[in-house]
């Protein structure tokens, strides 16, 4: 936090590259977006497979983080031997696994039952052991692989790639909850981002009218001029969050020590205040939702319950609401993890750092169904073999926004269809 004083005297010009509004975190980035403009649409240059036009204009897409790696076999559970001999006390008991109708093969750990609905509606799609054929076990290195889609030499992400392509947006066309997002970085429409909802904002020492006043005139200096855009764009940023996200949709809720996130925050939060911007700033067009604490290397049986109770939890919220928005064809939700956990269980009662996991694409327009399989019997050094590069789903994900895909990733990844 700064006073009012130095804030001047950072305007003057001294030494000053850009400004965003403080998230609530010391030291955090909370906002460096662009000014409030009509965003652009499928109709104005965007491209996927069809061409331009092809896609319509209102669509969003929520990437759901699960950060420290969760465990995919123990989330869509296959229905084989390996399974319970090589985790003789983490397998999750028949008796309380939740069916997928004409899936006997498969079953969904017993905290997701909320999403066998979406299952039986045709809304759900699994797609099984997914990862780069050279997957690391580091987690820098494996978020680092997600978040460039595989290219070291890239400075974007690969979701940046795409909004660095589009003319200037909304502050909130691109939002990140609970956590920053890499896979959103790029130098020219960057992302707001906000840890915690209600704190979200300049604090009581600054009003938006004397905020907007130091950006009139702007300046002719350059660098002056960028540091007065970059407050130009916070303002709208936090004036408009607050307008969608009334009283910070719970985030700042308190949580007994024993229930509390790492990081702080929870996927139920981050997703029911996405729920919020969605549905009442027509604007935002794509949301990241993050939480930690996936990471089971011991006591896996408890605290992936609450885990996958909380995502759950969470992506119910969110459908439930743009359903009642009438915005449920609108939306794509797409949960991601840095890698899976080893098959066999580890003497602490967990699973150490794996290769291939889950990841569940959920709305109403997904090619529903199993996409790829878990083979227990082929197994790469103890970890599932990836048969299916997540690139796979980044190709999805950018044809539902309308982009090019070819010039996101350099070629287009067709190996499954995730989209209906």
């Amino acid at each position: 936090m700064i006073d009012r004083r130095q804030f001047l005297g950072l305007l003057g010009g001294v030494t000053v590259v850009g400004f965003s509004a403080c998230s609530g975190r010391p030291g955090s980035s909370g906002v460096s977006a662009p000014p409030s403009t009509t965003p652009p649409d499928a109709t104005t240059g965007a491209t996927g497979p069809s061409g331009p036009g092809s896609v319509p204009p209102h669509r969003v897409l929520v990437i759901v983080q699960l950060n420290g790696g969760n465990d995919g076999l123990n989330t869509v559970i296959p229905a084989v031997g390996q399974y319970h001999d090589l985790r003789p006390t983490l397998a999750i008991p028949e008796a309380t696994r939740v069916a997928l109708s004409g899936r006997a093969d498969l079953a969904l750990h017993p905290s997701l039952a909320p999403l066998a609905a979406r299952w039986t509606a045709g809304q759900l799609a699994i797609v099984e052991s997914v990862g780069f054929p050279d997957q690391d076990h580091s987690h820098f290195v494996a978020m680092d692989q997600w978040w460039r889609a595989d290219d070291r030499r890239a400075s974007n992400g690969w979701l940046g790639a795409y909004l660095a392509s589009l003319p200037t947006t909304d502050p909130l066309y691109a939002t990140a909850l609970n956590s920053s997002a890499p896979l959103l970085l790029n130098p020219v429409n960057p992302a707001a981002v906000v840890f915690r909802p209600a704190a979200f904002g300049f604090g009581t020492a600054f009003d938006d009218a004397l905020l907007i006043a130091m950006t009139d005139p702007v300046s002719s200096d350059p660098l002056r001029a960028a540091a007065q855009g970059a407050l130009a764009r916070s303002v709208a940023a936090v004036h408009d969050f607050s307008k969608s996200v009334a009283g910070g949709a719970g985030a700042d809720t308190a949580q007994p020590a024993e229930q509390q996130r790492e990081g702080g925050a929870t996927l139920a939060e981050g997703l029911a205040t996405a729920a919020k911007l969605i549905t009442n700033n027509s604007n935002t067009r794509i949301v990241v939702v993050s939480a930690s604490g996936f990471d089971t290397h011991a006591n896996q049986l408890v605290t992936q319950e609450t885990l996958l109770t909380d995502l759950a939890t969470g992506l119910e919220t969110l459908m439930t609401a743009v359903e009642g928005a009438g915005m449920a064809d609108d939306v794509l939700i797409v949960t991601t993890s840095e890698f899976g956990r080893r098959v066999a269980e580890n003497g602490s009662g967990g699973t150490d750092h794996g290769t291939g996991n889950v990841s569940f694409v959920l709305g109403t327009k997904v090619a529903a169904g199993v996409h790829g399989e878990v083979d227990l019997t082929n197994l790469v050094d103890g970890d599932l073999k990836a048969s299916i590069d997540p690139r796979t789903i980044y190709t999805a994900c950018l044809d539902w926004l309308g982009a090019d895909v070819a010039a996101v990733l350099g070629t287009r990844y067709d190996d499954v269809k995730l989209l209906a």
